[in-house]
């Protein structure tokens, strides 16, 4: 018989933009009936992608890691990577990345223990979940890993110390084998928080995250030069009356870096930045035009000429709205929202360029009586370097969660057509019996 339930559980949705419009949004099959979110979403050169999720399964409400394959044309049913024990395992944050020959490896944090895990993809199949050894038997989570150019990986996270302070920790992936989790030396013994890292051409990284300094939270930051990390420090020019936390990090193809993070005035939150060139960065400073209002969930994402687009989340007065700023190389330019956003606070945004420099935003927001998927198009021409005005996508919700955004690596001639997107919303499961 089938019964109905009434509860509503989110479940993992995608569209496909094809170059000139995005498909509806579907829901991947096969999910089960229970709370699903989207981890990390990750795209191979052959266009494919792997998007890893956590679902709750089992008896408890343990979360476990599944994993679905973009093929092309379609999603997979999800499957659970296994060596997983549903009665204990209870897993939280994830990243997935590829490497050269279209492998893949997941590297994953369980909350009971919490302990970062990992599991590698042949093209077919994932390996059990397997304990990164030698980590420090205490709590760890927020990780985040990116791949160099001879296929290491290189993974940063937080846990406890043996004093039970957080720090930030890393590990590397040599392709076989991990090295013994060690923390980035140089940290202050106070809590360190949220790492990000990115990595450049010729196989160096920057990992930033925010610290407690003792007077207030900092943005710090580390240099990987491909066998040793340097010592922690703070990004100049920052004060201490108020904290700075949530740092992102983007690299171009010359190893300069821009971060941004939201920073507390004493009043709100604003989006500050600070350039690398290299060799040091710049003091940090506000994105100039932005108003004196909180800001919130900022973005960034270089293209191939070493602009650099950010987006996030501006209070307006009434409402918050998607705004964003261009880096056009020495400074800021263009400040402005989106156009033709409806009056209503945003989902944190998503934005991913293509390798013809055009650039395309995403976001959840509340319009008609219901969230829709609102995008906009960055045109990169001669003559034009603007964002369109947002449209919706025709299919709405009552509730979205969060939404993530890629586009592929087939490095085709229109880098855009190949544009997945994966998003959590709330949806009335049927449930069999």
């Amino acid at each position: 018989m089938t019964t109905r339930s009434k509860k509503k559980f989110y479940q993992v949705y995608y569209a496909y933009w094809n170059g000139s419009s995005w498909s509806d949004s579907t829901k991947i099959l096969g999910q089960p009936a229970t709370d699903g979110f989207v981890r990390s979403l990750e795209s191979d050169s052959n266009g494919n992608a792997i998007a890893l999720t956590t679902q709750q399964t089992g008896t408890t409400d343990y979360y476990q890691v599944y994993c679905t394959y973009w093929n092309g044309s379609d999603w997979t049913v999800p499957e659970e990577i296994p060596g997983q024990d549903p009665e204990s395992f209870d897993s939280g944050e994830g990243k997935v990345v590829f490497d050269s020959n279209n492998n893949a490896i997941a590297i994953f944090t369980s909350e009971s223990p919490f302990q970062v895990y990992f599991s590698t993809w042949n093209g077919s199949s994932w390996s059990n979940a397997a304990k990164i050894a030698g980590q420090s038997p205490n709590l760890a989570d927020n990780i985040d890993a990116v791949i160099d150019i001879n296929d290491n990986v290189i993974a940063v996270w937080q846990q406890q110390d043996p004093s039970n302070y957080y720090q930030i920790y890393y590990a590397i992936w040599s392709g076989s084998d991990w090295t013994i989790p060690e923390k980035i030396p140089g940290q202050p013994l106070r809590y360190g928080s949220n790492p990000q890292v990115a990595v450049d051409l010729a196989g160096d990284a920057i990992a930033v995250w925010h610290q407690d300094s003792g007077l207030s939270y900092q943005i710090f930051y580390s240099l990987w030069d491909g066998t040793q990390w340097t010592n922690a420090e703070k990004i100049p020019g920052q004060t201490e009356e108020a904290d700075a936390n949530l740092p992102q990090i983007a690299l171009d193809a010359n190893g300069n870096a821009i971060a941004i993070w939201e920073k507390n005035n004493g009043i709100n939150y604003q989006i500050f930045y600070s350039f690398w060139d290299g060799a040091q960065w710049t003091d940090a400073k506000k994105i100039p035009g932005t108003p004196q209002s909180t800001g919130h969930n900022a973005q960034i994402s270089f293209d191939t000429i070493g602009n650099a687009l950010a987006i996030w989340s501006q209070n307006t007065g009434p409402v918050f709205q998607v705004f964003h700023a261009r880096w056009n190389g020495s400074e800021w330019i263009n400040t402005a929202a989106i156009p033709g956003q409806p009056q209503a606070n945003p989902k944190p945004p998503q934005i991913a360029l293509d390798n013809n420099n055009n650039a395309m935003a995403f976001w959840g927001q509340y319009s008609d009586s219901a969230y829709h998927f609102f995008y906009s198009r960055y045109i990169f021409t001669s003559t034009k370097r603007s964002f369109q005005k947002s449209k919706h996508l025709s299919s709405q919700t009552d509730l979205i969660n969060q939404v993530e955004l890629i586009t592929s690596q087939n490095h085709e001639s229109n880098y855009q057509k190949a544009v997945t997107i994966n998003e959590n919303q709330k949806d009335t499961i049927k449930n069999n019996a």
